[in-house]
């Protein structure tokens, strides 16, 4: 459930109400803006609470606004040295170890972002309105990055995904002084890396929706819509996603 986890800012409420099939927009006394019944099943990613050691840790997650149009799976054969596995009929009895590497299997789709309402208007957003949303997330090492998707639009989003990725995870901590004496203290975050996460397209491991186990592999963002001082507010993302051998739900 993306409940126990740490997506980006809420979505405006405005983007929400578009008329979907099943869902019925009403507005409940004391609101700002309509409400949806019968909410359609949004998908969302998530990583995988094994991938960390402490409990307290934070499981990243990116919740999407639209669902994509088209999902794409590729099931191969590579028998390259480097991913080549002895297949199940050929172990031993005694060999219950499941494989730690990535798949000759591929996911790919592509997601889109907007946030036009957030960036033009600021209103504050959340299921509690006129209550102001959270815009504090916690970074490994106890520190908070706050990305207010009302400043930096869409960049909320795929921040999202790159703390999903461990693009944005800190690796070392560099301290220097200034030419005026002030103590000053960078943080270097790392590359992409081969976290194991879950994307869900619709309810989570639901027999009628489709579920995946990987690592996210390739992002490419294309920005598509700026506001007057080039805040990007609407982008649209392709994601390749490659497959690991499917752990317990998480």
């Amino acid at each position: 459930m993306i409940e126990d986890a740490w997506p980006q800012a809420a979505f405006d409420p405005r983007i929400l109400q578009l008329p979907l099939i099943g869902t019925t927009a009403v507005q409940p006394k004391g609101t700002l803006f309509p409400q949806e019944i019968n909410n359609l099943q949004r998908g969302y990613i998530k990583q995988d609470k094994s991938y960390y050691s402490g409990d307290n840790a934070p499981v990243y997650a990116c919740a999407f606004l639209y669902n994509p149009s088209m999902v794409e799976t590729t099931y191969t054969i590579d028998s390259s040295a480097t991913n080549l596995t002895l297949p199940q009929y050929n172990r031993s009895p005694l060999d219950n170890g499941v494989y730690l590497i990535g798949l000759a299997s591929t996911l790919s789709f592509s997601l889109l972002f907007d946030r036009t309402f957030e960036v033009n208007t600021g209103i504050p957003q959340g299921p509690n309105l006129p209550n102001s949303y959270p815009d504090q997330f916690p970074l490994p090492g106890g520190r908070f990055a706050a990305e207010d998707p009302r400043q930096i639009g869409v960049l909320a989003d795929v921040n999202a995904l790159k703390r999903i990725s461990g693009i944005t995870t800190q690796v070392a901590s560099v301290s220097w002084t200034d030419a005026n004496n002030n103590p000053q203290k960078s943080n270097v975050t790392g590359p992409m890396q081969q976290v194991p996460a879950w994307v869900h397209f619709g309810a989570a491991y639901a027999q009628n929706s489709l579920s995946y186990y990987g690592y996210i592999s390739g992002i490419d963002v294309q920005y598509t819509h700026f506001s007057a001082n080039m805040t990007p507010m609407r982008c649209a993302v392709a994601l390749s996603f490659t497959l690991l051998p499917q752990a317990s739900p998480a």
